[in-house]
């Protein structure tokens, strides 16, 4: 399932980014979780869609710079997944500049006493 959840943060920064420009991935070992992060070169997303992205079928509006949209599914199944596993999910994004969307995993179980 985590696997579902960076391919839909990489199929989305792929998508609205522009051709030939960078998306980057990573992941970021923190004393108590995993931070996994992708970062585009895209047309960014503004404040008001920040607050709905993770809603079942929503969509950031479309801009002058042509956005590709889709069924306004992924970034919820992203939400979803990564909450089931106990994590939190991220966005950090400037209009005109990019997007770095992440999520974090717990690195024990809370249960597990770690």
């Amino acid at each position: 399932m985590i696997e579902q959840a960076v391919t839909n943060l990489l199929s989305n920064a792929i998508k609205f980014a522009p051709r030939e420009s960078l998306v980057e991935v990573g992941v970021d070992l923190e004393p108590r979780v995993a931070r996994v992060w992708v970062r585009d070169e895209g047309p960014g997303i503004s404040a008001e869609d920040r607050a709905r992205i993770f809603q079942k079928f929503a969509q950031a509006r479309s801009s002058s710079a042509g956005w590709e949209t889709g069924a306004g599914l992924g970034l919820y199944i992203v939400e979803r997944i990564v909450t089931a596993h106990g994590g939190q999910v991220f966005v950090d994004s400037e209009v005109d500049v990019g997007t770095t969307m992440s999520f974090t995993l717990p690195l024990s179980r809370p249960d597990a006493g770690g």
